[in-house]
């Protein structure tokens, strides 16, 4: 009985260890959010954040979907996931598959290798082909007076100015102290 007490239990450690390490595991940010199909140039980047994330292997399976490669960076939290969408690549929703192996310990005996996926869904979209119009909630008016032009020379120094020997007039002078 006592076996069988002990071995229920280190399973459930084992099961726990392996959950754990799966759940410790997840990608917090794919950036662009989407991508359209049908963009004049075929390639894109995709920034992706999640702990640990250098570690992983990365895979697609969406037809005209290539990954040419991965960058990783100083930090192990971020990949750099280079694409090609092919011209006759149909808009819709596939998986980007992480995949890696770690190494859990059984109890007293030797490690066991375990295999860690994340799935992360991405978005192609169908490319609008005609562009959306430009309107006034489209742009910032920024309204500056212009001040750069010389209206009033007399306040242009005085004697508690930084550096009052300054000159308007030629922009390159400057007094070393």
């Amino acid at each position: 009985m006592k076996k069988i007490i002990n071995f229920i239990g280190f399973g459930l450690l084992f099961f726990a260890l392996i959950s754990g390490e799966t759940r410790a595991q997840s990608i917090q940010k794919v950036e662009p959010v989407n991508w359209w199909t049908g963009m004049k140039n075929p390639k894109l980047q995709l920034l992706v954040y999640g702990k640990d994330i250098s570690a992983f292997e990365v895979s697609a399976n969406y037809p005209g979907v290539k990954i040419e490669g991965v960058q990783k960076v100083e930090s192990p939290n971020y990949l750099f996931i280079n694409l090609t969408i092919a011209p006759e690549t149909r808009a819709g929703k596939f998986m980007l598959e992480f995949r890696k192996t770690v190494q859990v310990k059984n109890g007293k005996k030797k490690a066991v290798d375990q295999i860690v996926k994340i799935s992360q869904p991405y978005e192609l979209k169908v490319r609008d082909k005609k562009p959306q119009e430009i309107t006034s909630k489209d742009l910032i008016y920024q309204i500056l007076p212009d001040r750069f032009a010389n209206g009033d020379p007399s306040n242009d120094k005085f004697p508690d100015m930084a550096d009052p020997l300054a000159d308007r007039s030629n922009p390159f002078f400057k007094t070393w102290r």
